[in-house]
């Protein structure tokens, strides 16, 4: 049920970081700028760095896995990553059982907040504040492309106008969950009407309780499935 991907970058890597002077008023009317790793690392770090001098959030999702310096890992707001992404960038071999390592090593870097996705166990996401881990829905997939760059769409319409929260990973949750279900990438996404009907559909099986973690001083959601 796993996807492999071979990118071929061609026009990609011609944007440059010159190119950015072209289009840097669109970031004014923007609330967040969503980037992955298929253009110039160059072009990635000076557009965040704009963004963040401009005020705007940035959702990076290095995607393929590149190293993510200090300077520009200090302008993420949301940095998005499977669990490989997130032990390349991060240094620190995942185990299965040190989640919160990874992502913590990741906020000491820089990011504010740090969201690793898991395929079919769900999401895990840490900030300064608070952990949390949401299981994924179960679903029947026929194709996992496009499943990561929905997740960050939909996380993006969700963190636009407010800070993430347990509702904002839900969403996008549910949007990863419907696109897996459809063949294709651009064709798998779903509509907001369509995950606003899954989520109510599904919301029955998801139970929302919170326990305090007395070693590291966090708030920690946990969502449990009912069966």
């Amino acid at each position: 049920g796993e996807n492999c991907i071979a990118v071929a970058p061609g026009a990609n890597y011609s944007l440059s970081p010159d190119s950015i002077n072209r289009f840097s008023k669109v970031i004014d009317e923007a609330e967040i700028v969503v980037m992955q790793a298929e253009i110039p690392y160059n072009t990635i770090k000076s557009i965040a760095l704009l963004a963040q001098q401009k005020g705007k959030k940035v959702l990076f999702n290095p995607a393929p896995a590149c190293p993510v310096d200090t300077e520009l890992m200090k302008a993420i707001d949301i940095l998005v990553v499977n669990e490989v992404e997130a032990a390349f960038v991060s240094g620190i071999r995942y185990t299965g059982s040190n989640l919160e390592e990874i992502a913590g090593a990741l906020i000491a870097a820089g990011a504010r907040n740090v969201v690793i996705t898991l395929g079919s166990h769900g999401v895990y996401m840490r900030n300064a504040y608070i952990s949390a881990r949401l299981p994924s829905y179960k679903v029947n997939a026929i194709d996992t492309i496009a499943a990561g760059d929905t997740f960050c769409g939909a996380l993006a319409v969700m963190c636009a106008q407010k800070e993430i929260d347990m509702e904002a990973l839900k969403f996008a949750n549910a949007a990863a969950a419907i696109a897996v279900t459809r063949s294709g990438a651009q064709s798998s996404i779903p509509t907001l009407d369509e995950v606003n009907r899954f989520i109510l559909k599904n919301e029955l099986s998801y139970r929302s309780t919170f326990k305090f973690n007395e070693h590291e001083n966090l708030l920690e959601p946990t969502i449990h499935s009912i069966k």
